[in-house]
């Protein structure tokens, strides 16, 4: 049987414009992260450019764009809804649970340390695994994301507009 190309999506200015929009917004959040943990603590950390948690949230970054592009290429539409309502999930999820598992992690990684339970795991508490205490967004780290996130999309679709009709 043979496939033909033309039932593959094709890239259209819309679905570029998406696309686009959150590959920026994505290496932008990640590199401002990057970047913020650098100045604060006077250290480059490559890890930093793909690890979850700190300024600003990528979480809340990639969900607003990808709610204001597709507001931008499909207008207010059902999809433009679902995306909208996952969207105020995830954002929650980045604030709420994720930031109470940072702290229990906190909690742990405490006791662990200042704890005889801490010999019936390892031998040599030097070696002990810490859990990742950042794992939440505070609310500005959270604001900042919503600003990245209907910021960028809106400068790529202005780019993105001048260059092609559809």
């Amino acid at each position: 049987m043979n496939l033909e190309l033309s039932l593959l999506p094709k890239l259209s200015v819309p679905i570029l414009i998406i696309i686009i929009s959150l590959v920026v917004t994505f290496i932008l959040t990640q590199l401002t992260k990057f970047f913020t943990h650098a100045y604060k603590y006077k250290e480059f950390k490559f890890k930093k450019f793909v690890e979850g948690g700190g300024m600003p949230s990528s979480h809340t970054s990639l969900v607003t764009a990808l709610t204001v592009s597709i507001f931008l290429t499909e207008g207010f539409s059902t999809l433009f809804i679902i995306a909208g309502v996952f969207s105020v999930i995830v954002i929650r999820d980045a604030m709420g649970i994720r930031s109470y598992v940072g702290e229990q992690a906190k909690q742990i990684n405490f006791l662990m340390k200042n704890s005889k339970i801490n010999n019936l795991f390892k031998t040599n508490k030097t070696n002990t695994q810490q859990l990742k205490e950042v794992v939440g967004h505070s609310s500005l780290e959270v604001f900042v994301g919503v600003i990245y996130g209907l910021v960028i999309p809106f400068i790529v679709w202005l780019i993105l507009l001048g260059f092609a009709v559809y």
